[in-house]
This record gives C-alpha cells, sequence and structure tokens, in this order.
C-alpha cells in the first residue's frame, strides 16, 4: 500500500526571542495526514531562512554546511520511508521518526524479538509460569513464524503484523495446520503478547494487533460422570487387575477434584493436613495458576477418598497421563458407564467432583474454592448448567415443593 509522506523543514524561534530573532529548524514529518516532528541542530535567525526553498539564504560557509545538514535528513528520511515500503512493513508517521532516530541501531526482526522474549520468559519458568506454559508460548510463536517464512516474510518487523496479516495468519492455521478455531484464537492471544512486549522494549513503535480480537467456538457443555456411573465404578468387579487400580484413581478424582498434574504430584504427608476444626483437608497450590496467581485448592478429604488411600497405603498408582486415558476408555467399556467411552479423560474426574459437590448442596463459592478457581465466575462458566435436579431443589428450599401440574 502506497502511502503520502512528505518531509518538510519549519522555522522556529527560540523561547522568548522575537519572530525576527534566533531559531531552530523542526524537521516535520507527515504520514497520510498524521505528523510527527523533531528539532534538527540547525539553528538561524528568521530572516535568513527561505521557507519556499527550504534552505537557508546565502552562499557562506555556515550555510552551505547547515543546508547539508538538511539535506542529509531528507534524504536518510526518504530512504527509510522507501525502505520500509518495499518490506511491506506498517509506516505511520511515529513508526517512520522512530526508525530514523535508530537509524544507527540494527532493526529487530520479529524472529529476533521472539528468541529475546522467550529467553526472557525462560528466567521466570518455575517462579511465575509454569514449564507447560512456557513451552505451550513457544509452539504458538512457532507458528507464527512458519507462517511468516510460507509468505516469504521471514525478516518481517513486529510493525508489520497488522490486522490483515493477522487475517491471514488465522486462516493458514485453520487451512494448513487444520487447527481449532480455540487454539487458533489462544495462538493470536499469545501473538499480542509478544508484540505488546516489543512495543514496551521499543522493538515496535506500535502494537499493530492491540485491537484485534480472535474468535473462539461456543464454551461447549462440560462433561461429568453421573451419581449413577460414580456408583458403578464402585462396585463393578473388573477381571484386570490394571482396571481396578485405574478405576480407584480416576474416582479420587472425583471425590478431590485434583487435576491430573496434581494428582500425579500428590503426596500424603506434604499436602494433608488438618483445619482449625481437626478435619482432614488437602491443601495444594495447584500446579497450572500456583505460579501466576498462588491460588491454593482446599479440599476436605471425605470418606471415599480416605478409603481409597488407606487401599494403597496412601500411595495412589497413578499412571502416566497417555496410559491413563488410554485405559479410561477400556474402563467406561467394561463397566458399561453411561458416558461414551471416547469420552471418558482423565479431566472428567475434576468436572465430576464440582459437579457431585454441587448436586450435593455445596455452595458455589465452597465449589470454587476446593477446586482452586481464581474466580467464582470460572466455576459458574463449567458448572452454570449443573443439572435441573440442583435447579429444582434450590427452588424448593426457598418456596416448597413445585407443584406436580403445570398451572
Amino acid at each position: 500500500m502506497r502511502h503520502f509522506m512528505k518531509v518538510r523543514f519549519v522555522y522556529r524561534p527560540s523561547e522568548g526571542k522575537t519572530a525576527a530573532g534566533s531559531g531552530a529548524i523542526l524537521c516535520r514529518i507527515t504520514v497520510d495526514k498524521q505528523r510527527q516532528k523533531f528539532t534538527t541542530p540547525v539553528t538561524c535567525l528568521r530572516r535568513d531562512w527561505d521557507a519556499t526553498r527550504q534552505t537557508l539564504k546565502g552562499n557562506g560557509v555556515k550555510a552551505r554546511q547547515d543546508n547539508g545538514v538538511l539535506s542529509k535528513i531528507r534524504t536518510d528520511i526518504e530512504g527509510i520511508y522507501y525502505l520500509m515500503e518495499r518490506n511491506h512493513e506498517l509506516v505511520t508517521a511515529e513508526g517512520l521518526l522512530d526508525a530514523y532516530l535508530k537509524r544507527d541501531q540494527p532493526r529487530v526482526t520479529l524472529a529476533a524479538a521472539t528468541l529475546l522474549w522467550h529467553e526472557q520468559r525462560h528466567l521466570l519458568v518455575g517462579k511465575t509460569i509454569t514449564k507447560a506454559s512456557y513451552d505451550g508460548y513457544r509452539r504458538k510463536t512457532a507458528l507464527l513464524l512458519q507462517f511468516l517464512a510460507h509468505h516469504g516474510m521471514p525478516k518481517a518487523l513486529p510493525d508489520m503484523l497488522t490486522e490483515s496479516v493477522a487475517e491471514q495468519f488465522v486462516v493458514w492455521m485453520r487451512s494448513h495446520q487444520d487447527l481449532s478455531q480455540n487454539y487458533t484464537g489462544k495462538t493470536v492471544q499469545v501473538v499480542k503478547q509478544l508484540l505488546k512486549w516489543c512495543k514496551r522494549y521499543k522493538y515496535a513503535a506500535t502494537n499493530p494487533l492491540e485491537d484485534f480480537a480472535p474468535s473462539f467456538e461456543p464454551t461447549k457443555a462440560p462433561l461429568f460422570l453421573s451419581r449413577q456411573d460414580v456408583q458403578r465404578l464402585h462396585t463393578h468387579v473388573f477381571a484386570a487387575d490394571a482396571l481396578r487400580r485405574v478405576a480407584d484413581v480416576f474416582l479420587f478424582q472425583c471425590y478431590t477434584g485434583l487435576a491430573y498434574a496434581d494428582l500425579k504430584r500428590f503426596d500424603v504427608t506434604r499436602d494433608v493436613g488438618l483445619n482449625l476444626n481437626g478435619e482432614v483437608m488437602i491443601y495444594m497450590g495447584r500446579q497450572k495458576t500456583q505460579h501466576s496467581t498462588g491460588q491454593q485448592a482446599t479440599i476436605p478429604l471425605l470418606k471415599p477418598a480416605k478409603e481409597l488411600l488407606q487401599k494403597y497405603g496412601n500411595q495412589l498408582p497413578v499412571p502416566t497421563n497417555q496410559v491413563y486415558n488410554r485405559m479410561l476408555k477400556e474402563v467406561a467399556t467394561v463397566a458399561g458407564l453411561a458416558i461414551k467411552p471416547e469420552q471418558l479423560t482423565t479431566h472428567i474426574g475434576r468436572k465430576t467432583a464440582g459437579r457431585l459437590w454441587l448436586d450435593a448442596g455445596v455452595s458455589i463459592a465452597a465449589v470454587s474454592k476446593a477446586l482452586g478457581h481464581r474466580t467464582i465466575a470460572m466455576t459458574e462458566q463449567y458448572y452454570v448448567r449443573a443439572g435441573e435436579d440442583l435447579v429444582s431443589r434450590e427452588f424448593n428450599k426457598a418456596f416448597g415443593d413445585a407443584e406436580t401440574d403445570a398451572a
């Protein structure tokens, strides 16, 4: 896209001087009606400035030297402008001025800025971000760099990632990489964080995606096990001991709400204690959020969960995540659960816990605290459709038994 760009010099009297006195020559850069200006090192009397010719009058030594300075400023700015145009960069008056002022510094490409960003974030792993989050950032920015290379833009600057380029990036991820809409949206969110960082560290004059909003699929209704299915897991006699162990580990999740990452590192001696009332509780910082928010899950250790711990000598036989998810499909099939076998994953155990607690009459605030959610709104997002039986029970508690027949 071609822009209207103009460089013009303007005389400005020194502060406190008369219009005829000494003043400085300003350089004014205009790009598409947007202006930026800076003060050049050239000074002169008002009568010595020729606004029409854009030069100092006369042929003396000072006039020739100062006119040479102004000529070089104009040539440098125009050269940078044509280079930005040729590289299909976002051209603004602010960006052009910034590029001119930093003309002696090497320009940092988006690829180089991404590397610097990751180096900085790697120092925070285990402190304010988790290793899993860090790896996720790297995967998502790798997609961006792959896209830029695919489109012949491996040396693109941060300013070049405009909204139109971002839209092409989204289409490329959906069509060429076959990624889901939600993963695509989360990738764009990471890229926006990167560009915000680039602006903060002066690698970009602006964040061109500041107002760009990626789209996401509507939130799907979460999956839970019914109370009947939970009871079926308890009572079913599995022919294979390995399936019984997996079912028990899953049941422990259903009673505690622990996510797999927290379940894997669960240690009775470290994570179980008594509250002020002498009740046995699980106190754990969630691996997903403990570094970023310090959020801790506070979970009463219910009798069925205690019995499972006692059964395995306080050391649950937690398999690897891949093996666990694979065997859960077999558990669902063998036990005849209502849920489709391919839908049963480790995370459904955590979701089931919240559902069971709400169905038992536990407040959503208490459920939120037990699950270690940052806000009650996050809990509501998952359990707003918690079941007609819960809604009916709450209304009956407030207004008495509901009418069985329509009014």
